[in-house]
């Protein structure tokens, strides 16, 4: 949520300024989306696969 935010005001402040966007805010912005999304993923992922092998034990 703060990445998008960031990016959002970023944008606004070049606007003002009548600069170019920042490709790199962009993409850094994106990738923690995808951090984000998938840490929870492999996290339920990781802890399922614990608890079948201590239920085998």
């Amino acid at each position: 949520m703060i990445s998008v935010q960031l990016i959002y005001y970023h944008a606004i402040i070049a606007d003002e300024i009548n600069l170019g966007g920042d490709g790199v805010i962009t993409i850094m912005c994106l990738v923690i989306i995808t951090l984000s999304l998938l840490n929870p993923i492999l996290f339920f992922n990781h802890t399922k696969k614990n608890t079948v092998k201590e239920k085998q034990h």
